[in-house]
């Protein structure tokens, strides 16, 4: 196999450099790009790593991806977007799908000019959210700008979503959870590809087969991330004129739809007032041959493996439902460039928390341990244990003071969950 190998990596030559790097399956085309801040990084988008899942393998566990020929342009921006409900700002779910059913792509990004005198680079998975209905990695959304000179690979994934990816009948044609699944078979491709692009494959941390955690979002303890879907399934078949009980006929009437159909029709199972909008999420999947999720999350936590892990929230998290302040999923936008952000001048506060994230945030995937002293980051985050619960208020001046109320809140949520 080939490692990365860059010819020029001048800025005057990098908006049309174009390289080629050797992965398991074949040749990938990339193409050297400049960020906002005229730093230079390589980008490989619409890598396969799995085998498109459609037709019969709709529903079914990932497959690894076929190998080619031919040089596989992962020079230009693709479609990294799994087949979803199209989003609306209205109180109603809309009637209209985007995406596409084959979707099992991942973006990475490769920095220039290493700063250290590493041979291998911090590995960064960004997991995108968006309650597994939603969301995707597509790079006018995502573009890796703030993370390109903090010298660190950034990966992106995508998963299956919504039905075509949690879909469990209670038996194995469709025993649930395909969409983690895909995040495992990602993450195993990554594992075994990823020092090709110069990266470390031992120093991998997932954040939104790894060694770190970042947490951006909900936690599987909550009380709508897993739960059965097996009575809505046969309901929405129901609902759409095939009224048998028999799980292997319902997965095969579902397997004979258009992708189109199948996933507007989930909103006929959808019930917003009743918090029903994750219909089709993670679940237990004991009928499966490969169980991603076997038992009840908490009968897993006494098998915990010791990583760590840096976990927060945002300062009005709620407020994400009133369209008001910053909110739930917020500070992705200090993480990622995308269309939407103007460029964030030098010394102003946005600017300072932006540095500060993607500091922190490297810093850790680095080594663990996201403090560097520099002139935005004085001040210590220490890590938690059960003893002392430490933490950092990220902001233009970050601090460790927090509001008294809120401590003396916490204990009342081991009740409610």
């Amino acid at each position: 196999m080939e490692s990365l190998q860059c010819q020029d990596t001048s800025l005057v030559t990098l908006e049309v450099q174009k390289l080629i790097v050797r992965v398991e399956q074949g040749s990938l085309l990339g193409i050297n790009k400049i960020t906002s801040d005229n730093v230079g990084y390589t980008a490989f988008q619409g890598i396969p790593y799995a085998t498109p899942p459609i037709g019969e393998l709709r529903f079914r566990d990932p497959e690894p991806p076929q190998p080619w020929n031919d040089i596989l342009n992962a020079a230009e921006e693709s479609y990294n977007k799994c087949i979803q409900l199209q989003q609306t700002h209205s109180s109603n779910l809309c009637k209209t799908a985007c995406g596409r059913e084959d979707c099992l792509y991942l973006n990475i990004y490769v920095p220039h000019n290493s700063k250290r005198k590493i041979e291998r680079r911090p590995v960064m998975v960004w997991i995108h959210g968006d309650d597994f209905i939603s969301g995707s990695c597509m790079f006018q959304r995502l573009q890796p700008d703030y993370f390109m000179d903090k010298d660190v690979i950034v990966v992106c994934i995508t998963y299956r979503l919504g039905i075509l990816g949690f879909l469990n009948i209670g038996h194995e044609e469709a025993s649930g959870n395909q969409g983690l699944k895909d995040l495992v078979a990602a993450l195993k491709w990554i594992n075994v590809n990823i020092a090709n692009f110069t990266g470390d494959p031992n120093n991998i941390t997932i954040f939104g087969l790894f060694h770190k955690a970042i947490l951006q979002s909900g936690v599987a303890l909550c009380n709508w991330a897993v739960r059965e879907n097996q009575p809505e399934a046969f309901q929405l078949a129901s609902l759409m004129g095939y009224n048998f009980k028999d799980p292997v006929k319902i997965v095969t009437f579902f397997r004979e739809l258009s992708d189109d159909e199948l996933v507007i029709k989930t909103a006929m199972v959808t019930n917003v007032k009743d918090f029903k909008m994750v219909v089709f999420g993670p679940t237990i999947d004991r009928a499966a041959k490969n169980p991603f999720l076997p038992c009840p999350i908490r009968d897993l936590i006494d098998y915990d493996n010791d990583i760590p892990v840096l976990i927060g929230h945002n300062s009005h998290e709620f407020l994400h439902f009133m369209k008001r302040g910053p909110s739930h999923s917020d500070e992705v936008k200090y993480l990622f460039n995308n269309f939407k952000n103007k460029k964030c001048p030098k010394m102003t506060d946005s600017y300072q928390v932006m540095h500060s994230l993607t500091t922190m945030w490297s810093n850790f995937a680095r080594t663990g341990n996201p403090n560097i002293e520099t002139k935005f980051m004085k001040t210590i985050w220490r890590p938690a244990t059960e003893d002392s619960f430490q933490f950092m208020v990220i902001d233009h001046l970050p601090t460790t003071e927090y509001k008294t109320g809120t401590f003396q809140f916490y204990p009342f949520l081991e009740d409610w969950y």
